[in-house]
Order: structure tokens, then sequence, then C-alpha cells
């Protein structure tokens, strides 16, 4: 089990940096970011403090998270929650990763475009 979580953790943070990598490459300009949330900080921040900042939130994230599964919550249903929840977390990382680097959306980033647009007008 322990093996397993570093693999998460490792996926999580690598995925996360490809993510951040491919934006910083690929972004020329705040509106092509779809996170609203994300844009709005970029408007804030600037676009390479934003995609940075927010991957070191990622590690500190990741760091809590097994400091929490190994010492406030030490139990089997805590490091399998990790496990599931940092596997999708970082599928989904990936997915956002290769769509920056292709330019192509895949069946994950299609869905989260739909979900931001959707969320976007709401606001």
């Amino acid at each position: 089990m322990d093996i397993l979580i570093i693999i998460i953790s490792i996926s999580i943070v690598l995925s996360k940096y490809l993510d951040c990598w491919t934006t910083v490459k690929g972004i020329k300009f705040i509106g092509q970011e779809q996170n609203p949330l994300a844009r709005r900080t970029m408007a804030a921040y600037g676009i390479k403090t934003t995609v940075w900042g927010i991957f070191g939130l990622t590690i500190a994230i990741v760091i809590c998270c097994l400091l929490i599964i190994y010492v406030l919550l030490d139990s089997n249903l805590h490091r399998w929650s990790f496990v599931v929840f940092g596997a999708i977390v970082s599928i989904a990382q990936f997915a956002v990763a290769h769509t920056n680097y292709t330019g192509r959306y895949n069946r994950i980033t299609w869905v989260l475009s739909n979900f931001y647009k959707m969320h976007s007008h709401n606001r």
C-alpha cells in the first residue's frame, strides 16, 4: 500500500507539473485559460505566477494529505481514498497536459471544457 501511495503522490505532482509546463508554454493571453477561477487569478497576478503558484499549492496539498493519512487518520480507508481520488486527479491533469501540448481535446478535457463553459455563463 505504501508503494502505491508513493506512486500516486508522484503521479499527482508529475501530472500537475506537465499541466503547468504546457500551460506556460502554450498560453499567450489570459482569455485562452478555460478555468474561470484560474483566469481571474491570472488577471490579478499574471500567468506564470498563477501557474507556478498552483503547482506549489499542489505539492503542499499532497504533503498535507500524506501527513493526514499517516499521522491523523491512520487507516486503510483513508489511504485507499487517497489512492482513488489521487488517480482520478492525475488522470485529469495528464489529460489537460495532453490537450495543452497537442491542441486537441480528449474525452476528459472535452467534458472539463463543457463544465467550465456551463459554469462561466452562470456567473
